[in-house]
């Protein structure tokens, strides 16, 4: 009976530090981002997808949302965040990178149940009006082999 338990406990510990050893690269991951988006000093054209860059007055702030839309080509397993001013405490608006679920972009195809959506939205908050700063990575491909990365500066309704 003692066996039984020190297995079933060995079980529990394993089970839960690689839970926690996920949570850990997701966030290694997510930090790592976040640093090559703020030294990014190179931005791309889009070409490949529609970028939209809204504004609303929220009391003395204002909430922001990037829409990222009529895709052009196939984008599979999408990751994305949005740097407008956050600081150390805040978390910079992200998708694809702290959560399981992936994301993909079809033109002219939906099928939410297989992670297929017209469009992606990220949101945060910010002082005043301003440039914002995007990363978004993808697939060409189902089996994930040809990676995209693109670093996007986004203006206030434009795209």
């Amino acid at each position: 009976m003692k066996k039984v338990g020190m297995i079933l406990f060995i079980f529990m510990i394993l089970g839960c530090s690689s839970k926690q050893s996920l949570e850990s690269q997701q966030f290694e991951e997510y930090y790592q981002i976040r640093e090559q988006l703020l030294q990014q000093d190179e931005f791309e054209e889009i070409k490949d997808f529609s970028v939209t860059l809204v504004y609303n007055q929220v009391d003395n702030q204002y909430r922001y949302d990037i829409v990222i839309d009529y895709p052009q080509i196939d984008m599979y397993d999408i990751t994305a965040m949005v740097y407008a001013d956050e600081n150390e405490e805040e978390m910079c608006p992200s998708l694809g990178i702290l959560e399981d679920n992936q994301y993909h972009l079809k033109k002219g195809y939906v099928n939410k149940q297989e992670g297929f959506y017209k469009g992606i939205q990220l949101s945060g908050k910010t002082s005043q009006k301003k440039v914002v700063f995007l990363y978004v990575s993808y697939y060409l491909d189902e089996e994930l082999t040809q990676k995209i990365e693109k670093y996007i500066e986004v203006q206030d309704e434009i795209r």
